[in-house]
């Protein structure tokens, strides 16, 4: 340059500082550029397929939703469609059978696959993935030839790169005489790898390079994640992968790794949440797997089997080799990367993986002995001040093809939960009884739960016959639809026929149905950004059950079936003789009588752990005071959580 500007004379030394700052402006610009190019490159694969096959593959594009690389942006409407891919339940190994589907107020519409798998690696592709209409992010599910079911989550604004494998194992699995196996062999995993033999390569390089770990072990599932700077995700990827490949678990890890488990425990000692739960163990079917003692501590995993003359070692390597396998597991890979990267990065690093080809685990439904272990009140004594009651109802699983999309329960949780004039919180609180109310659920293959749980005032501690009463009525208000139905045709009550006040009140629980999918809809496409690493754990953990176009729709919580029979199915198993009351309250502490709950060391009152619901002799009572269902758009205050 200084050579030019000499041979050209003076006039063009500005020539010479244009050049620079031109360049220094086109380096800088490169981040917009990158940014950019996925809608670049998405709106010329639309261009390019539409002179291709100028006839869409959606042929009624009325659908509020958005779609995998859709650029519609219409405003939300109340009328939405849904379209409904059908699967049986393997829906992940072959292309997904399209159909039509009504439901009460929505449009029939149907998505087709058009995708084909260009990677040898690659059974299924699947890019029709109802999203948020302010997503800006793009998907696509992939099963690999090993039956590894992968979610790839392109997010132009992710500042880290992040993922996830949920693994179909867990707690109630653990091998007999081994309690808390299932999570130790987590905890194994993070050691070292034939490839990585380093004790804690893996976790190291994810710290040094921006990022965090963390895995948890629920009743069926285990679930492994991390983020990272995104520049560093492939590395991170292999050193991850080495967790399904080729693990070590060496003797000496296990002693030291049995004492971090151990600490675990005796933390959660300190935890009422865990306390509460370990008493619904103890009070369960013994022979059923949902009784097991899952955390597991040294004396379960360590001394007693050392003292039987086993191998802990031994023990985590065959229960590794035992359960896990691919055709088990779901990856979810979320970044800033394109998806064709995610791709590239899923195949290489998780191909390899063993197919055990090993069955779906099923668990029992009968969780509890309906004549000792049903219609009763536990008492135990928190650790924590406050006082609590919870009621809990065992349903049928929640994830089949049956229930998932009509969550009955879920519908039922918002109007038990509501907070608005009439409601059970309402009158709660008038009475000086509650501070707060919420109801949910939860549960997956096996069974699933519907749960109402109340904080007492020290008044309402001495009224808790009282509030599960309260409760009772509104369900009774809840169920009249069937218990209207159960009159003579034709009879009337208070100048009504059955038949009429039926459709009344079927008509209001269809109202409120369409209300509560409203509010659903409204917040599924206006939710907030959460991060790249809760995005990776939740996709994992929901891949297993649901079908890829409408995975992000079921993990939000949005109904898409209005079924009154589901809701009155459900209504039936809430009664007085199948509820499991939970009361932790101080006052319970000062008995005499405690008993040590095994496995845990919980103290718990044998006087009076046990008691049928109503107390001595009483019994739950009728509707009383409770006499409507919330006015429109009152779910919109309700503090209940979706099951």
């Amino acid at each position: 340059m200084t050579f030019c500007m000499k041979r050209h004379g003076r006039n063009n030394y500005a020539l010479g500082f244009i050049f620079p700052i031109l360049f220094l402006c086109l380096y800088a610009m490169q981040p917009i550029f990158y940014s950019i190019r996925p809608a670049i490159n998405s709106s010329f694969r639309a261009t390019k397929k539409f002179f291709a096959n100028p006839v869409p593959a959606v042929s009624k594009f009325t659908s509020n939703y958005s779609y995998n690389n859709s650029t519609d942006s219409g405003l939300f409407r109340h009328n939405a469609s849904l379209p409904t891919v059908l699967a049986n339940s393997s829906f992940g190994t072959r292309p997904v059978e399209t159909s039509t589907m009504s439901s009460p107020g929505l449009h029939d519409m149907t998505i087709s696959n058009d995708s084909a798998a260009s990677d040898d690696h690659i059974s299924f592709i699947e890019d029709n993935i109802i999203k948020p209409k302010n997503s800006l992010s793009q998907y696509r599910y992939l099963t690999l030839k090993n039956g590894l079911k992968v979610l790839l989550v392109h997010d132009p604004e992710a500042e880290k790169s992040a993922a996830a494998m949920d693994v179909g194992v867990g707690s109630m699995s653990d091998t007999s005489g081994y309690p808390g196996l299932a999570h130790f062999t987590e905890h194994m995993l993070f050691y070292s790898s034939d490839k990585y033999p380093d004790e804690g390569a893996y976790s190291k390089f994810i710290s040094d390079h921006g990022g965090h770990t963390n895995a948890y072990t629920a009743s069926e599932r285990t679930n492994y994640q991390f983020d990272v700077n995104p520049e560093h995700l492939e590395g991170a990827l292999d050193r991850f992968a080495q967790f399904f490949l080729c693990p070590q678990f060496s003797a000496d890890g296990v002693q030291r790794e049995v004492k971090a488990v151990d600490s675990e425990y005796s933390k959660n000692l300190n935890s009422d949440a865990w306390r509460r739960l370990q008493l619904s163990k103890h009070v369960s079917r013994p022979d059923h797997p949902a009784s097991k003692f899952s955390t597991g501590n040294k004396d379960t995993l360590f001394t007693q089997p050392t003292a039987r003359g086993e191998s802990p070692r031994e023990a985590v390597a065959g229960f590794y080799r035992d359960f896990y396998s691919s055709n088990r597991m779901a990856l979810a890979l979320v970044g800033p990367q394109p998806l064709k990267e995610l791709q590239r990065l899923a195949v290489e690093k998780f191909a390899d993986i063993a197919n055990k080809d090993l069955p779906t685990i099923s668990v029992p439904e009968d969780v509890y002995l309906p004549e000792t272990q049903q219609g009763i009140l536990l008492r135990f004594p928190p650790v924590r001040d406050g006082q609590k009651l919870e009621l809990v109802w065992s349903l049928p699983p929640s994830t089949t093809p049956a229930n998932y999309k009509k969550m009955p329960s879920s519908f039922l949780s918002a109007l038990i939960g509501d907070e608005g004039s009439g409601s059970v919180f309402a009158q709660l609180k008038e009475r000086g009884w509650a501070s707060a109310l919420s109801a949910g659920g939860g549960g997956r293959s096996g069974f699933s739960t519907v749960n109402v749980a109340v904080e007492l005032t020290k008044e309402g501690d001495h009224h808790v016959k009282e509030v599960v009463e309260m409760i009772f009525q509104y369900i009774s208000i809840l169920r009249r639809p069937r218990t209207l139905l159960s009159g003579a045709k034709g009879e009337k009550k208070e100048g009504v026929s059955v038949d009429e006040q039926h459709k009344r009140v079927t008509e209001e629980h269809k109202r409120i149905w369409e209300e509560q999918r409203d509010l659903d809809l409204l917040r599924f496409h206006n939710k907030e950004r959460i991060s790249p690493y809760k995005v990776a754990t939740n996709l994992a953990d929901a891949e297993p059950y649901y079908p890829p176009s409408e995975i992000l729709l079921i993990s939000s919580h949005v109904k898409m079936e209005y079924d009154p029979d589901s809701i009155q199915d459900v209504l039936d198993l809430m009664t007085p003789d199948r509820v499991r009351c939970f009361w932790g309250s101080k006052e319970h502490a000062i008995q005499n009588g405690l008993i040590a709950e095994p496995g845990s060391d919980i103290k718990l009152d044998s006087d009076s752990t046990k008691k049928k619901v109503g107390g001595d002799g009483g019994s739950i009572e009728g509707e009383k005071e409770l006499s409507s269902l919330p006015p429109p758009s009152s779910s919109s205050s309700s503090s209940s959580s979706s099951s």
